[in-house]
């Protein structure tokens, strides 16, 4: 078993809340659950989930509706969580869920009056430039967004999409001037976010972050954030300083220990990448098993690999495959 108290992410790898709430519920009852190394499938730990080994529970999740008839058992069994949402509004090539917008966010805002608005953190993220989706889309949806969000939550994590080797096999199915946003290319269209050799697979943009038009856009849309209320916080983007996105961590723990005076593992997770604020956490989830189909998902191999791990899993078991 694990020592405690630590944070738990459930989970960077996977939505747990979406689809395995079955299996979350049964080892939280049972007071422990069993993680694979995924990249030593044959390393396995014992993860202790009691109330008195778990800090806090970090949530990553696009549709919380299955998890939310078992709050009340969780708030009521001790254990403190905080809820980070992604809803970015891409289209369907981009991100094909299976749930529709309006009922993944209607259960949010059912979420955030249960738990309260503190504790529902939205993710705009990733940011997909490129192939249609210009500056201008991405205020739109930003706009649209906050203003259905805003009594739910105080606070958006916004990120560049980041390419890992995954991402550019399937990004790179998707034609080149296919129009992937369904948005309008203008003054802040495609070519303002496409430096020479910065085109990535499908027409989509490799910018990092540090560009003047990204740098510009940034702003804009800390602007919208903050107009409805929201305070816009940064992942892993050092070069958004003097935007008006403040640096952020996912898995906060100050923010935490400000929600529920406890909880505050200290120092950095050294198991994420180099610009990442996170304090440490064991992730309780698995690849290769979100059966949401989004394109440019680093950690799942195939939509066909997710939907058969999906299938072929146990809410019995201890382990998450």
């Amino acid at each position: 078993m694990t020592d405690g108290p630590v944070f738990i992410s459930a989970s960077r790898r996977t939505d747990i809340p979406a689809w395995y709430t079955p299996w979350f519920l049964n080892r939280v009852r049972a007071g422990f659950c069993r993680v694979r190394n995924p990249f030593r499938p044959s390393q396995v730990r014992d993860v202790s989930l009691t109330p008195e080994r778990v800090a806090g529970i970090f949530f990553w999740t696009r549709w919380p509706g299955p998890l939310l008839p078992y709050l009340d058992e969780l708030e009521a069994s001790g254990y403190r969580s905080v809820f980070h949402v992604t809803v970015t509004g891409l289209p369907a090539p981009l991100e094909p869920h299976p749930v529709s917008e309006e009922r993944r966010l209607e259960s949010i805002l059912e979420l955030s009056r249960r738990v309260g608005r503190g504790r529902v953190w939205w993710r705009y993220d990733p940011i997909v430039l490129g192939s249609g989706l210009d500056g201008d889309y991405h205020l739109r949806q930003l706009e649209r967004l906050a203003s259905i969000l805003a009594p739910a939550t105080g606070r958006v994590t916004l990120s560049l999409l980041d390419w890992y080797r995954k991402t550019e096999r399937r990004m790179g199915r998707l034609a080149v001037g296919s129009g992937a946003g369904g948005a309008s290319t203008g003054s802040a269209g495609t070519g303002a976010f496409l430096g020479p050799g910065d085109e990535g697979p499908g027409g989509f943009s490799r910018a990092v972050g540090h560009e003047p038009e990204v740098i510009e856009l940034v702003g804009r849309l800390a602007t919208v954030a903050r107009k409805h209320g929201i305070v816009p916080v940064s992942c892993c983007e050092p070069a958004w300083a003097g935007t008006g996105v403040e640096p952020g961590a996912c898995i906060d723990a100050e923010a935490f220990f400000d929600l529920f005076h406890h909880g505050h593992p200290t120092g950095r997770d050294p198991g994420q990448r180099p610009h990442c604020r996170c304090s440490p956490s064991i992730d309780i989830g698995a690849v290769d098993s979100c059966i949401a189909g989004c394109v440019y998902c680093y950690s799942t191999r195939s939509h066909e690999a997710a939907a058969e791990a999906c299938r072929q899993h146990s809410p019995e078991a201890p382990g998450l495959w």
